[in-house]
């Protein structure tokens, strides 16, 4: 895309990242760790408040996990823990508290529309724990995840959501309505062309 995900505009001032962090928040977590790739990470109101963290990434390349073991190194407690992709800002504090309802110790609770399997995920204690203790391992999350207990909560086609181009991000923000409703406020891709002209060229 060119340009980090986190950074992308949401709604007028502000961010994917201020969406998802506002949304965690509002929802009563109170530590939050945002890896981000790459060598620089662009200053941001939220790495000064205490129980934010940002974390760099030097090897986006090794994948997904890798994101998550370093997530984990930097979450310095113990418990249950959200695992929300950067690239899906349509959550709300309403799904967080089905999730966290449906928590178990020794499973992943996902919401799921159509049979598909979305995120944000919840990890039980036991599965966080497993994963602090592999830390300096190679992780297969589908292998790790596989060996524990789902717990499936019915959502909205909102849950689905997986931006990962300029047509992606154009085509969810021109979308108002889903399967479980209306989003909520968007941003308007008519109000942003010079915006998306800077930070897509």
């Amino acid at each position: 895309m060119g340009f980090p995900k986190a950074y992308l505009p949401y709604a007028e001032g502000s961010t994917f990242v201020d969406k998802i962090i506002g949304t965690y928040k509002d929802f009563g977590c109170d530590r939050i760790v945002v890896v981000m790739p790459g060598n620089v990470l662009p200053p941001h109101p939220y790495d000064k408040q205490p129980g934010i963290a940002f974390v760099q990434n030097h090897y986006p390349e090794r994948g997904r996990s890798y994101s998550l073991q370093l997530g984990m190194e930097a979450l310095d407690i113990n418990g249950y823990v959200f695992l929300q992709n950067i690239d899906n800002p349509f959550i709300h504090v309403a799904l967080l508290r089905q999730l966290y309802a449906s928590r178990k110790i020794h499973a992943i609770v996902k919401p799921v529309c159509r049979g598909k399997g979305g995120h944000p995920v919840l990890m039980g204690e036991a599965v966080a724990a497993v994963i602090r203790q592999q830390l300096q391992n190679n992780l297969n999350l589908r292998h790790l995840f596989a060996a524990f207990d789902q717990v499936k909560i019915p959502a909205g086609a909102e849950v689905l959501v997986n931006i990962n181009t300029m047509a992606e991000y154009r085509q969810c923000f021109a979308t108002h309505v889903t399967a479980n409703g209306a989003f909520p406020p968007l941003y308007d891709p008519g109000h942003y062309s010079a915006i998306q002209e800077t930070l897509f060229s």
